[in-house]
């Protein structure tokens, strides 16, 4: 009989990170063994000692993991690596160049959160983490949650005048977000209410374009009167 060969390290790390994720976001990770994530990744107990030296090890690898995934979708956009101060992010942007990225980037939320694969265990996994926090939770805030929110804020400000760490201004990103989170979280609620079997790509792509219109409805009593660059006032 030839023996079933072993998967390589990687496969076997990436598969116990995927369930792990999975796992943590249905049931909590005091809920979660250690056995019920080896057996879900088809591997063994061992493995998860070998690559992340324990299940906190590897409820924090899960938390790297989110963080990485996430300034994958917002760097392109908001050029996070600019962005490590109030001062020094979103410079010399005009405010028809800060608007068009708040759209952009509102777009890149909603067909990640609604379309990719990767999208469907991270958001309770976020969530669980989220109700409970902890220092995986601590990870996350400052990997990802906080440097996208204060470039944000920074764009509005770039976009209207209005101060970027201003409470009024922090409120309304995390509202701006909020509304786009929903369709994720509210999935079956919306998918019920409209009478669709699943989210497809045109209906990712009507939910996109309402919500890019509520944006732009707030942003315009901002902005209309904003000077254009350049110009003096009278």
């Amino acid at each position: 009989m030839i023996a079933k060969p072993k998967p390589p390290p990687e496969t076997t790390r990436a598969a116990l990170l995927r369930a792990a994720l999975e796992l943590f976001g249905s049931q909590g990770y005091q809920g979660t063994s250690i056995r019920e994530i080896a057996a879900a990744a088809d591997s063994n107990i061992a493995s998860i000692a070998y690559h992340f030296g324990g299940k906190e090890g590897l409820r924090v690898a899960c938390a790297d993991h989110v963080v990485g995934l996430l300034q994958q979708i917002a760097a392109p956009v908001l050029d996070l690596n600019v962005a490590q101060s109030p001062e020094d992010s979103g410079k010399n942007l005009s405010p028809d160049d800060a608007r068009s990225k708040l759209v952009a980037m509102e777009q890149r939320m909603v067909h990640f959160l609604l379309s990719a694969p990767e999208a469907k265990p991270l958001v309770p996994f976020m969530l669980r983490e989220m109700s409970d926090p902890s220092p995986v939770m601590d990870r996350i805030f400052t990997g990802v949650i906080e440097p996208v929110h204060r470039r944000l804020c920074q764009l509005w400000q770039d976009a209207t005048g209005e101060p970027a760490e201003s409470e009024q201004v922090r409120l309304t990103i995390f509202t701006l977000i909020g509304q786009i989170i929903y369709f994720r979280i509210g999935r079956e609620v919306v998918l019920r209410r409209m009478q669709w079997p699943s989210y497809t790509e045109d209906r990712t792509e009507k939910i996109a374009g309402i919500i890019a219109a509520n944006l732009e409805a707030v942003l315009s009593p901002s902005t209309q009167d904003q000077p254009s660059p350049g110009s003096s006032p009278e």
